[in-house]
């Protein structure tokens, strides 16, 4: 029973995930690049960002429809009386969490954030800088095989519009890492302005709250968003996008091109 609720409700290949635990030196590092102004990590390969197609790969989620929003109640007595309504019995804590320490794991937990602020830093080191902005590209998911329900979910990856989740509101800046999607780069739109209170509400203590209210200006933006022009005939003019950086992103991640 409640596998056709999570088949019927999107949620099934997410809920075979199990445990994800965040590694914090190398989490820590990347968030010291995190610019929620413009929504990107900044790094001196150019700017990237988690985007709706690693929701889709990664989680299996999908990512076309409706805003997930509504209210929300976190006192135990709810919490405990929905895991009743919907499990038939109440939610407990799993204690079976389980971590690969494989080679490359172990290796991964030796460093500090301090390594990973040097390779992040130094990633480029050693090369030509503008051949390395063109030849960078982040596509694990190159001809992955996907479940059939994702596909239509998939032409929607580089959208640039809001997402919306209960508290939570962001920007989705596809236009500004068009490299994630095997594209050229050119000086991105400017970034859109979301008050950083707004980003993501502290839930802390119990809540209750009805969310399609406090944020029903953000949740009525979603149907506008438009797919990015990725400007595939286009071709990569670096003196510009390097002009454009100095200017806008330079002050956070100075670029040599030297």
């Amino acid at each position: 029973m409640v596998e056709n609720y999570l088949r019927a409700t999107g949620f099934y290949h997410v809920s075979r995930i199990g445990v994800i635990r965040g590694f914090h030196p190398m989490l820590a590092a990347l968030v010291e690049r995190w610019r929620p102004k413009i929504h990107t990590f900044v790094l001196p390969i150019g700017e990237v960002t988690v985007t709706l197609e690693d929701v889709a790969h990664i989680f299996g989620l999908p990512i076309d429809g409706e805003p997930v929003s509504g209210w929300t109640d976190s006192s135990s007595d709810f919490v405990q009386s929905q895991g009743i309504a919907i499990f038939g019995r109440e939610p407990s804590v799993s204690h079976n969490a389980k971590w690969s320490h494989s080679e490359r794991t172990t290796a991964w937990l030796s460093k500090t954030v301090e390594t990973f602020r040097h390779d992040i830093d130094y990633m480029q080191k050693g090369s030509n800088m503008p051949i390395i902005l063109w030849h960078f590209e982040w596509r694990p998911y190159h001809k992955l095989i996907v479940p059939d329900e994702l596909h239509p979910h998939l032409e929607v990856c580089d959208i640039v519009a809001l997402l919306v989740s209960f508290e939570c509101v962001e920007w989705h800046p596809a236009d500004r890492v068009m490299r994630q999607f095997g594209y050229a780069q050119p000086p991105p739109r400017t970034a859109r302005d979301i008050p950083l209170y707004q980003h993501c509400i502290v839930l802390r203590g119990v809540k209750l709250h009805d969310w399609t209210v406090l944020h029903g200006p953000w949740i009525e933006e979603w149907p506008t968003g438009d797919t990015v022009d990725c400007g595939i005939s286009t071709p990569f003019r670096p003196e510009i996008f390097y002009r454009w950086w100095s200017t806008e992103i330079g002050t956070y991640a100075p670029m040599d091109i030297s």
